[in-house]
């Protein structure tokens, strides 16, 4: 769940590739079984030996690229077999090197203009109460400069020319209200810029020049207002300010303008420009926005000059990537014409010069280094002794729900999956609850998959990507619609010539643990094992565990106040409901949390264990909300799978085609 504005970045992220699809015609008699083997050729491969979680640990991706401001060296974020931690290439000889060394995972850093430093935001303990400490590139020490003394949260935005001066976000107290602010790198005096009472401001990133300042204020999970701030004058400089209009920062140019993403007039998000000195906003039209079908721009690159831009968005139930180079009228030529990108970070120095991320799918990715007209791998994310003919391979298609609304649904077919021989299916529910799964790679998924498991993985109603109005879908329905949507894709599995019907389990985490767990009350005999992964049971102490600050967006999403409407609280909480779960159940906790309190798991394990259900309890001591630690991951996925794998089959009958 994610109540507040995830943490912007104004390079590009990596992304996900497209599965596979097919058209279905009115006139296509062939069965979704044959379609789906045919289209994916999985039952021509062979059978892929089990590997261990930690086998599939090693394909993790990189991510957060930033070059150096002279260009010849690229930063980012990769695995060092136990967090995440910033590493360096060297651009002339591909050769990369570990920079930061903390135990805790870094999940963003900003480099110094003049490579001495860089700042990094580290999540101490799981907490999510970032630190934000600068790091010496040359002796490797690091200071906290952020002075969290009161359980404050830091959120890293921006570093100025000179290095001087380090932008930032900070709550106050505990997440109540968050302000922008700046310390002095020398003195390291900490003084606010921007704050308003109960308002949470989230930074976004600094101009060229040094002198305005983006920040994002968060209203609820489908309104984000932006706007400037002028750091010479103190000025307040409106950007998008629009009711029910999200808006996502992005990017300077050097011409006194700004992009980002909006849904202003549009169900999807599209590509706007702010100009400094018109103070409006303009739509900026991109190439293939003509396609009906294009969802949401996920996330656009930008050469610091703005003469190169890179857009990944949703074709379809596919993610793609184009590239342009602005000419006059609108017309567009391709940069990086056949290098098969996903994605796009410039240098700063010439749009000559850019990490590509290269998303395959059904095998990691790969990293390509793009100099002039050089296309130069630097690194393959498959460093693990897995071949790539033993990954699974995605399919993606569309389920109708029980009310004809049609499911966007990915699913990961091992190798050998075939007709002849069935195989047990994992429902894998995504949180949020406005997130989404892509059909690209991902360990978690590939890691059940090879354990034999078909996952499936829906984008049930609600979910983003597809459109504001999809999105929603469940307000003031939790429990409800999107529930049914996930039967009715589990129904739809059980039909498919190579699923055994019997051994269909369910997995989730966050809302989708909190989906799990009415999906197990509600109906008890859809699914022959549940596995909830830091999953809310009751929803009135659930809301009442948040900062008031937060509050009204659930409020908005549940559509009335559990704590006030007892007989709302009661049918929608899971907790009530217990009493009918007929499948072994595995909880996963993270001991510190601050999402999803504890005491929520403890107290439904507690009553669990009251009414005599199979239950199975893991508490996390140095986890929050997700897996950070590959130990503490490594050891969560081999425990779900050793529970889906001891699971009894269901005595169902057979479904009808």
């Amino acid at each position: 769940m994610n109540p507040t504005l995830p943490l912007a970045c104004l390079s590009l992220a990596t992304l996900s590739a497209s599965g596979q699809a097919l058209p279905q015609g009115a006139g296509d008699t062939e069965s979704p079984s044959a379609r789906i083997l045919s289209a994916t050729g999985v039952a021509r491969l062979p059978e892929a030996p089990r590997y261990p979680y930690e086998e599939f640990y090693r394909t993790s991706p990189l991510s957060d690229f930033r070059f150096s401001a002279d260009g010849q060296t690229v930063f980012f974020l990769k695995s060092d077999g136990n967090v995440r931690n910033v590493f360096s290439l060297d651009v002339l000889t591909l050769r990369t090197s570990q920079v930061t060394r903390f135990t805790n995972a870094v999940s963003a850093f900003r480099i110094d203009d003049s490579n001495r430093f860089l700042v990094a935001q580290v999540d101490n303990g799981g907490d999510e109460n970032f630190a934000l400490f600068k790091v010496d590139l040359e002796s490797g020490q690091s200071i906290d400069v952020s002075h969290n003394l009161k359980g404050e949260r830091s959120l890293l935005c921006d570093l100025s020319p000179d290095g001087r001066t380090l932008y930032f976000s900070q709550s106050k107290g505990a997440k109540n209200a968050q302000a922008l602010k700046a310390v002095d790198l020398a003195t390291f005096e900490i003084k606010t810029l921007v704050e308003e009472e109960d308002a949470l401001l989230f930074c976004q990133g600094l101009s060229h020049d040094g002198g305005v300042l983006a920040f994002a204020r968060f209203i609820e999970n489908r309104e984000t207002h932006l706007a400037l701030f002028d750091l010479a004058t103190k000025e307040v400089i409106p950007v998008g300010q629009e009711k029910g209009v999200t808006h996502d920062a992005l990017a300077f140019d050097n011409k006194r303008g700004f992009f980002y993403l909006s849904d202003k007039d549009s169900d999807t998000k599209r590509l706007w420009r702010f100009d400094f000195d018109l103070r409006t906003s303009v739509l900026v039209p991109l190439p293939f926005e003509a396609n009906a079908d294009i969802g949401d721009i996920v996330s656009v690159g930008l050469s610091r000059a703005g003469e190169v831009l890179s857009a990944t968005f949703r074709d379809g139930l596919q993610t793609s990537f184009e590239d342009f180079r602005p000419g006059v009228n609108q017309e567009f030529s391709s940069v990086f014409s056949g290098s098969r990108a996903s994605a796009a970070v410039f240098s700063k120095t010439d749009s000559t010069t850019a990490i590509l991320v290269i998303a395959q799918g059904a095998a990691p990715d790969r990293y390509v280094l793009q100099k002039d007209s050089r296309f130069d791998t630097f690194y393959d994310a498959n460093v693990s002794d897995i071949p790539p003919e033993a990954f699974a391979v995605p399919y993606s298609t569309r389920v109708n729900s029980f009310d004809g609304l049609p499911i966007p649904t990915h699913l990961f077919l091992p190798p050998a999956t075939n007709s002849s021989t069935k195989r047990p299916v994992v429902v894998w529910v995504h949180g949020g609850p406005e997130d989404h799964v892509d059909p690209g790679y991902s360990e978690r998924l590939q890691f059940l998959a090879n354990q034999g498991y078909v996952v499936v993985a829906p984008n049930v109603r609600g979910s983003s990507g597809f459109g504001k109005t999809y999105t929603s879908l469940d307000d003031g329905d939790w429990g409800g619609g999107h529930i049914r949507d996930l039967v009715a894709v589990a129904r739809w599995a059980k039909t498919l010539s190579f699923v055994d019907h019997e051994r269909v389990s369910v997995v989730g985490g966050s809302f989708g643990g909190f989906s799990v767990l009415s999906l197990v009350t509600q109906f008890p005999t859809e699914f022959n094992a549940a596995v909830d992964v830091f999953g809310p049971a009751e929803m009135a102490s659930f809301v009442d565990s948040w900062p008031e600050s937060v509050v009204p967006t659930w409020l908005r999403e549940l559509g009335t106040d559990p704590r006030e409407d007892e007989a709302f609280n009661r049918r929608v909480s899971p907790y009530y409901h217990l009493e009918d779960i007929a499948v072994p159940l595995q909880v996963h906790q993270g001991a510190r949390d601050t999402r999803m309190p504890q005491e929520q798991s403890d107290r439904l394990v507690e009553a669990l264990v009251r009414l005599g259900k199979p239950v199975e309890y893991h508490v996390y001591e140095d986890e929050g909300h997700g897996f950070r630690k590959f130990a503490n991951a490594r050891l969560a996925f081999t425990r779900i799978a050793e529970f889906l794998a001891a699971a009894r089959p269901l005595a169902l009958t057979p479904p009808k085609p």
